[in-house]
């Protein structure tokens, strides 16, 4: 479902991010070399763990919660505690939802649907208003 089609989409979007920001999550815009769009990545990271929801297109994310250690790269995780690759809609209200990190889940391999930020993938702190400074025009991702 385009968000052109379906405006309350962008809308939810953005009114998610915002609350992720305001939860404490550190937005990112990611630029892999090989995809030639940008992607928008939401993360918070607590007690050695990471939640993570990248938008890769108005109807594609993905999300996971994986264990990192310190100054390694959430993008770069080898496991997932959990993940839903769905719409960016349901993917940031799934990791807005997650039980606090302490709960233990077991772990697992992190599916390659996943890492779609893993490979020669530049990452961009952003703020909140950044995102909706962009220029929606070039010939990449609209942001939400």
């Amino acid at each position: 479902m385009s968000t052109e089609a379906c405006p309350y989409v962008q809308w939810e979007c953005r009114a998610l991010l915002a609350e992720a920001d305001r939860r404490g999550w550190l937005l990112w815009t990611l630029n892999p070399t090989a995809a030639g769009r940008l992607f928008v990545a939401a993360v918070v990271t607590t007690g050695g763990v990471a939640d993570v929801a990248i938008l890769t297109t108005d109807e594609t994310a993905v999300g996971y919660r994986a264990p990192i250690l310190p100054g390694e790269s959430p993008f770069d995780a080898q496991y997932a505690a959990w993940h839903l690759a769905d719409t960016p809609v349901h993917v940031l209200r799934a990791a807005l939802c997650l039980d606090p990190p302490d709960v233990p889940m077991p772990l697992y391999p992190i599916p390659d649907v996943c890492r779609v930020a893993a490979v020669d993938c530049q990452a961009t702190r952003v703020r909140l208003d950044d995102l909706w400074d962009m220029d929606s025009s070039m010939d990449r991702h609209r942001l939400p």
